[in-house]
């Protein structure tokens, strides 16, 4: 006879990979932001895309996990599905502006044509 506490406890192990990733790609995000901060020239700009690509992208994994969501208090689960679908836009146009700055010449204008358009859709 299972209890309350097990298939709890079983609901959080199917989704554990899901939050230690969010978490991951979370903080990658933040330590990229924090050392395109500290360092802030011209060629840093490829650190705050990628931080805020990771952020993103952790930051939507996170919401999707059934077990984040009944952790958060009441205000931020009906919040949940708009951040979701938010970053789910953005996600791209971010990870473009980052591929951007590591490109050069003609997949550089190529790239900066997708962003644009990607900026149109929304």
């Amino acid at each position: 006879m299972t209890t309350a506490a097990d298939a709890g406890l079983e609901m959080l192990r199917g989704q554990v990979t899901d939050i230690v990733l969010g978490t991951i790609f979370l903080s990658i995000g933040a330590t990229a932001g924090a050392i395109a901060a500290i360092r802030w020239r011209g060629g840093v700009r490829i650190l705050v895309w990628w931080g805020i690509f990771s952020g993103m992208f952790g930051l939507q994994t996170l919401v999707q996990t059934p077990a984040v969501l009944a952790a958060l208090p009441h205000s931020l689960k009906s919040v949940a599905p708009y951040v979701s679908t938010a970053v789910m836009y953005l996600l791209l146009v971010s990870a473009l502006l980052a591929w951007r700055e590591l490109s050069v010449g003609k997949l550089r204008l190529l790239i900066n044509l997708e962003v644009a358009r990607g900026w149109r859709s929304l």
